[in-house]
Formats: C-alpha cells, sequence, structure tokens
C-alpha cells in the first residue's frame, strides 16, 4: 500500500499542471499534498539514511524560508505569500522520497519516469500535428486561453503545461531524471530532439547551447564522439523545426540577435520577463547587500515598480516575485538561502562522469536560474536522485 502512495505521489508531480479542481494557479496542489504524507511515511529512513550535511541543509532552508514567511504574514497573507513559502519547504520531502525510491525502486522508478515523458510527447505530438487545442482544457482555463495565443503567435506547442516554455522546462528536467535514473542515452537524445520540436522554445535553446558548451570546454580529453552528439541533436532539430514546423521562431529570434542583440527583449516578451528576472532580481539582492527583503508580495510589488523604472531594457517582471528559482529565494531571505544554493549546485555538477550527463545536468541547472522555480516538484526530486546515485557509486 505504501508503494502505491509513493508512485502516485510521483505521477501527481510529473503533472503538476493538470487540473482537477478549477484553480487560479499554474501549479496544482495535490502533489503537495501526497509527497508531505509519503514523505512523513518515510520519516525513519530519512533520518537514519539520508546524508546528515545534505539533511542539515534542507532543514535549515526550510526553517529559514518559514520564518521569514511569518515576518511576512504579519503585514498581509494571500495566496502569493503561501506559494512562496513552498519553495522552502518542499525541497525537503521532495528528496527525501526519491532518495529512499532510487534505493529501493530505481527500475520502477527509471521506467515510471520514461512513461511520463513519453505520454507528455505524445499528446505534444498530437497538438503539433493534428489539434492544438487537444487536451487543453486538462489545464483549466490557462491550457484553453494560452493555446489560442500559442496557435496566434507561431509558438511551440504547450502538452500538458500551460504555456510552452514551462513544458519545455518541465520535459527537460524530466528528461535529466531519467539520465540519472540509467535511462538510454539514444532514447534521451531522441526525446530531446522532439521536445525542442515541439516546443519552439527560445529559453530552453539558449539553455542548451551555454550548456554545450561548458559541457566541451570542461572535459578533460576531447573525443570526436562529443561532437557528434552535439551536432547530432542539432541536426535533428533543425530537420524537424524547417519540415515538420510551420513556425520560424527560432529563425526570426536568431536575426533579431545578429542584427541588434539587445533588441530581443523588446520583441521577445518572454525573452524580456525571463532575462529580466535574472538581472533586475540580482540588481535588488545587491542593492540590499544580500539582506533578507522578505516574502511579502506587497513589499514585492513596490521593488519591482521601481526596478521597471530604473531599468532602460526590461519592463516584464513577475508579479509573484524574482522570476528566477536560485534569485528569489536568495533575494527573500537573503545570504541565509546561500550555503543550500552552493551545496545542491555543487552536488548535481559533481554527478556527471561523461560529456552527455554533463551536458543534462548542466541544462538542468541552468533552467532554474530562469522562470523556474525550486517549488517546482522536480527539483527537490533529481536532487534527491542524484545524491542516491553517488552514494551507490561511491560503494561500487
Amino acid at each position: 500500500m505504501n508503494k502505491i502512495l509513493y508512485f502516485l505521489a510521483l505521477v501527481l508531480c510529473y503533472f503538476p499542471y493538470i487540473q482537477i479542481v478549477p484553480l487560479e494557479t499554474y501549479t496544482q496542489p495535490y502533489y503537495v499534498v501526497f509527497i508531505l504524507f509519503a514523505f512523513f511515511l518515510l520519516i525513519n529512513c530519512f533520518v537514519k539514511h539520508f546524508p546528515f550535511a545534505h539533511a542539515v541543509s534542507l532543514i535549515a532552508f526550510a526553517i529559514f524560508g518559514f520564518l521569514g514567511f511569518l515576518f511576512a504574514i504579519i503585514e498581509s497573507m494571500g495566496a502569493a505569500e503561501i506559494k512562496a513559502l513552498l519553495q522552502y519547504i518542499l525541497p525537503l520531502p521532495l528528496a527525501g522520497v526519491s532518495y529512499f525510491l532510487v534505493l529501493r525502486f530505481v527500475e520502477r522508478f527509471r521506467k515510471l519516469t520514461l512513461i511520463a515523458i513519453i505520454i507528455w510527447l505524445s499528446i505534444a505530438a498530437v497538438q503539433f500535428f493534428i489539434n492544438p487545442l487537444f487536451a487543453a482544457n486538462l489545464t483549466g482555463g490557462w491550457g484553453a486561453a494560452s493555446a489560442i495565443v500559442v496557435i496566434e503567435s507561431g509558438r511551440g506547442v504547450l502538452s500538458l503545461a500551460p504555456e510552452p516554455t514551462h513544458f519545455a522546462l518541465h520535459v527537460f528536467a524530466l528528461l535529466t531524471l531519467a539520465m540519472v535514473l540509467g535511462e538510454s542515452k539514444l532514447r534521451l537524445l531522441i526525446g530531446l530532439v522532439l521536445l525542442i520540436v515541439f516546443s519552439i522554445s527560445t529559453t530552453l535553446l539558449f539553455i542548451l547551447i551555454v550548456s554545450a558548451l561548458i559541457s566541451l570546454i570542461s572535459i578533460k580529453t576531447f573525443e570526436k564522439r562529443n561532437l557528434i552528439t552535439i551536432a547530432a541533436i542539432g541536426g535533428m532539430a533543425l530537420v524537424g523545426l524547417l519540415f515538420l514546423s510551420g513556425s520560424h521562431r527560432f529563425y526570426e529570434v536568431g536575426s533579431v540577435i545578429i542584427s541588434n542583440p539587445m533588441s530581443i527583449f523588446a520583441v521577445d516578451g518572454s525573452a524580456n520577463a525571463r532575462f529580466g528576472g535574472l538581472v533586475l532580481g540580482s540588481q535588488a539582492i545587491f542593492d540590499n547587500m544580500f539582506f533578507p527583503h522578505g516574502l511579502s508580495n506587497t513589499d514585492w510589488m513596490l521593488v519591482k515598480e521601481e526596478l521597471i523604472e530604473r531599468s532602460e531594457i526590461f519592463n516584464r517582471l513577475s508579479s509573484s516575485g524574482v522570476a528566477s528559482g536560485y534569485l528569489r529565494p536568495v533575494y527573500e531571505i537573503g545570504f541565509f538561502a546561500i550555503p543550500f544554493l552552493v551545496l545542491v549546485i555543487r552536488t548535481l555538477i559533481n554527478f556527471p562522469r561523461d560529456f552527455l550527463e554533463r551536458f543534462f545536468i548542466l541544462g538542468f541547472v541552468g533552467i532554474f536560474f530562469m522562470q523556474f522555480l525550486i517549488s517546482s516538484p522536480l527539483f527537490g526530486i533529481v536532487y534527491g536522485s542524484v545524491l542516491a546515485k553517488a552514494q551507490n557509486r561511491s560503494r561500487l
């Protein structure tokens, strides 16, 4: 019975945008309830087996976040403050449950992850080739409204997400998890190419290019197969985009960047919002010398307006907080967030053994610099899985 609960919690984490009851939020709360319950059942295992330094770091991060939440609700409490709290609480149970599943049921874990990827990409294929509105109602009003905008703008499909970039980053995180769990490299590459074609996400493409370049630079011994891997991914994705898609979004964005790199932020609202969150979020952190701003959404709205007024380039900041998975907790709880984030990033980048692993892991690290928060279920799941797999490797 417990095993069923663990994997049901995973399923809900893999499909976090599907609405059962209409709610005014992208990510649905069902996985939160199930993952907390699963973690409660595994608490003894966590205490006995989870790496001590990482357990302390996760708990301290949750405590500092909760204290920030308490200070915020003295002024006012709304949905925004509760969502902010989740990014501090959720990595702990998500990492704990996934760590246990890797140690006990890694093959079933891998197969379930592969099935989830197939479902996401299959629905995307139907939307791409047949009907863009297929399954859009599963994400409630968000999906239907976004699908219509996507059709008109020439962007990629949604699959089971509220917008193409969320689809791209979420499935890339699933592919990274599958890689950590030992999935076939050929399947990973096929999945990645299909994701690039279906999502037509400039954010994902930028992250993949940077990840590939860093991976090439950081390898100790150069191998031709590394370049062949990149060429194969790029070639297949290019062919797919040219012959399967009626959209020329990548070409248009590339042309803008070549002619005037900074003008991309004027013509591409998505780039403006995501890079604006990174740049202006960093500016706000340095302005406050890494001291906490707090979790109050009311205070953030005032800071947001001030940042936009001072900026000549960025004008589309998120209303819910700094649009960066790593920067948002640093903005909210200041330097108290840094030890945890440094430990997680160091753990992740020390995991890869070859070029392809490094490529996926660096890409995964990169997506949380953008508007993909660490309250995303896959952040904690990949982190816990990497810890468990690294422990297994050290025993060999």
